[in-house]
């Protein structure tokens, strides 16, 4: 086994014979669960913006954007991170009950497969690689994961901000889809953002030219209607 900390590695193939596979796939669907429990959270389909667009009736001029966190996976904090899901979890317990798993054994579970991410590199056969910092990406949990650290970091950056000009704010893991009346919000959200201590990185990205932005699986442009007939 090697140990290369800082070098910008891809997981190919998903380590499902570690020791905490197993554990990884039960624990996988309680951290989903608990992620879809946060009215932050974004089903990854074009069907949650649809609705939302449908309904609501834009009367003025809005602004939108997607915001990205670069290396999400590796730069996420364990500590930051645990502590998250420890607060989703206490928030909603509905998820605990239904799975029949304490805080203390979920915490406990995520915090031995963290460590167990060792992972192969350049085919099935490649040598394994571990990484020391942040989450290994491939892993069963570590979207959820992922999700739920974004969901976190947004909320309280909303909150920080004070602003009620967010018409929508939705991630759907490492990046989210942010709906406003004004552009100086959405700036004033990534500013709030970069400023937390979170060790993220967040890049704002914002329609082209013709005003489209692939987020997912659509692509949202702005249109404005004539409503004088």
């Amino acid at each position: 086994q090697k140990s290369i900390p800082d070098l910008p590695l891809r997981m190919t193939h998903k380590a499902t014979c570690g020791p905490t596979a197993a554990i990884a796939e039960i624990i996988g669907p309680i951290l989903e669960a608990l992620a879809n429990c946060c009215q932050l959270s974004l089903a990854q389909a074009s069907n949650d913006i649809a609705r939302f667009c449908a309904a609501y009736d834009f009367a003025l001029e809005f602004e939108f954007g997607a915001i990205d966190v670069t290396d999400a996976f590796w730069q996420m904090s364990k500590p930051i991170c645990l502590n998250r899901v420890r607060r989703l979890f206490r928030r909603y317990p509905q998820a605990g009950l239904v799975f029949g798993i304490s805080e203390d054994a979920l915490i406990k579970a995520i915090d031995l497969i963290w460590n167990d991410n060792f992972f192969t590199a350049l085919g099935p056969n490649g040598p394994i690689y571990g990484k020391i910092n942040g989450c290994t990406m491939g892993n069963v949990i570590s979207m959820a994961l992922c999700r739920i650290y974004y969901f976190c970091s947004l909320e309280e950056a909303i909150a920080l901000t004070g602003s009620q000009n967010f018409v929508y704010a939705k991630s759907g893991g490492d990046d989210a889809l942010i709906i406003a009346w004004s552009k100086d919000v959405l700036t004033d959200l990534i500013d709030t953002l970069n400023n937390l201590p979170d060790n993220w990185k967040y890049e704002f990205r914002s329609p082209d030219r013709q005003g489209n932005l692939p987020f997912f699986d659509c692509n949202l442009k702005k249109v404005y209607l004539d409503r004088s007939n």
